[in-house]
């Protein structure tokens, strides 16, 4: 009898640690789970920063393809320069050769008409512009950005890289790569107030006038980095917080109407992925990133 109620006290303890090692382990494998979860949800969150400043970097190239917007400012000062310095040639002529006031007449209208073509070509550059950027957006998701972020374990799964937001704007506090007119006393002395005199470079993102007749004419420069040394500032990742907004393209996944004055040499891109993980606690987050991506500095005027 004796015997019989050991062996039954014998089970039931081998019974109790059974039970407690598999609560035991239970308890690691959850915790091992969760810590697993946590481990690729930051992986996640690193490789959907990299994809975004890496997409970022793309896009911006068009702000200023083949230079283009550099160029643009370059045409867009000497027009204004060549209509200010004509004004002031038929002005002088008028006083001491009357007789070719005329050939001087001539001279301010062609100069008008030319400064009237660069900005009407300045406006089409930039519809272009935007309307290349715009075309990115319509196909993000397709090609490469359509690849799910890697990951290694089984249970875990994100969803494609989605675009939520994409601001133009530009980098605050950047002048234009337009250098002040030296030489030009009478129009350096109209424009010191638009100048930086750190850099002797126009401000960047301005509209410039002239004096009356030529009043009804405007004259914008964007911002943009000038070369130093011959050195042309490369496509660049900068910190969101010196990006200066002045259209949004993009809003919570769809196209945004509008447009701007300013041709944008910078983009603030908003991305999102989806995050679920079935290891331990069951997990669904939304990994969300912003990166700011500058366009190529100006080259050298041509």
């Amino acid at each position: 009898m004796n015997e019989l109620i050991g062996f039954k006290r014998y089970h039931h303890q081998r019974g109790n640690i059974l039970f407690f090692s598999i609560a035991v382990l239970a308890v690691v494998l959850l915790l091992c789970g969760g810590a697993f979860t946590v481990h690729y949800l930051f992986t996640a969150h690193k490789s959907l920063a990299d994809k975004a400043e890496f997409e970022n970097i793309v896009v911006s190239r068009f702000l200023n393809m083949s230079d283009s917007a550099g160029q643009m400012n370059n045409m867009v000062a000497a027009s204004r320069e060549l209509v200010f310095s004509s004004r002031e040639m038929q002005e002088t002529i008028a006083e001491s050769h009357p007789e070719m006031l005329p050939l001087a007449t001539k001279l301010i209208g062609e100069s008008r008409d030319g400064a009237k073509f660069v900005s009407d070509e300045r406006g089409r550059l930039l519809q272009s512009t935007l309307a290349d950027v715009r075309d990115w957006a319509k196909g993000f998701g397709n090609g490469d950005q359509a690849e799910k972020l890697q990951h290694m374990l089984p249970g875990i799964d994100t969803s494609e890289l989605s675009l939520v937001n994409l601001d133009a704007g530009c980098i605050s506090d950047t002048d234009s790569n337009v250098y002040a007119p030296q030489g030009n006393n009478d129009l350096m002395k109209l424009d010191r107030k638009f100048i930086n005199p750190r850099s002797n470079l126009y401000y960047g993102n301005i509209t410039l006038s002239l004096p009356a007749p030529d009043d009804d004419l405007t004259f914008k420069l964007s911002s943009l980095p000038a070369p130093v040394k011959g050195t042309i500032a490369p496509e660049r990742l900068l910190a969101n917080d010196l990006f200066k907004s002045t259209l949004l393209l993009v809003k919570d996944g769809q196209p945004n109407v509008g447009s701007c004055d300013q041709i944008p040499s910078a983009l603030s891109l908003t991305a999102r992925v989806k995050f679920q993980s079935n290891l331990g606690v069951e997990t669904k987050q939304q990994l969300v990133v912003r990166t700011t991506a500058a366009t190529n500095g100006a080259g050298p005027m041509r």
